[in-house]
């Protein structure tokens, strides 16, 4: 999917350089089709998973809350010492998989916004007739991003982690 949305962001890149209005009505439509088609795709695929996904993020998260209060307080636990490296192996399994969760979908949804700033930068002045109209269409009625999501809300984006756990610090600041 993100080589797709890749090429589609080379062709917008190029019809700057074509001369022929017509050509490049032509390469607006094929690309706004592809790309409407490309959308459809992952919107089905993440209705699909979206409730595996929810399910596997916030376990995830909770292990993780689990592992850390474990760490910090174990010592009151007994035999504390003979699990500690299993807790310590656990927490960083589930750091990196859900970094690589939100990197991984979080591509998707980076090569749509690239797509959308290319055609910012197209010069849908020099178009005439249905190429300006394709291009205008194609800007301000397509959904400007689209990716795989937690629950059908929040998008995968390589900052997903960042907002959330910035937001908890606000709300629960930690006392030492």
């Amino acid at each position: 999917m993100t080589e797709l949305l890749r090429q589609l962001t080379f062709k917008v890149k190029q019809m700057n350089k074509i001369q022929s209005n017509e050509i490049r009505s032509q390469m607006i439509t094929e690309i706004r089709k592809s790309y409407i088609d490309a959308r459809n795709s992952v919107r089905k695929l993440d209705k699909s998973l979206y409730l595996a996904q929810f399910i596997d993020t916030v376990s995830s998260i909770l292990d993780l809350m689990i592992n850390i209060f474990m760490i910090t307080s174990g010592n009151k636990i007994p035999y504390y010492e003979k699990y500690l490296a299993n807790v310590m192996l656990g927490t960083v399994i589930n750091v990196i998989k859900l970094m690589m969760s939100c990197l991984i979908h979080g591509m998707v949804y980076g090569q749509s916004e690239r797509l959308f700033l290319c055609l910012d930068e197209l010069d849908v002045k020099a178009m005439n007739g249905n190429g300006y109209k394709e291009a205008v269409y194609f800007k301000t009625y397509s959904d400007s991003k689209f990716g795989f999501t937690i629950a059908e809300t929040i998008p995968y984006k390589k900052t997903t982690l960042l907002s959330v756990s910035f937001r908890v610090s606000l709300n629960f600041p930690i006392i030492l």
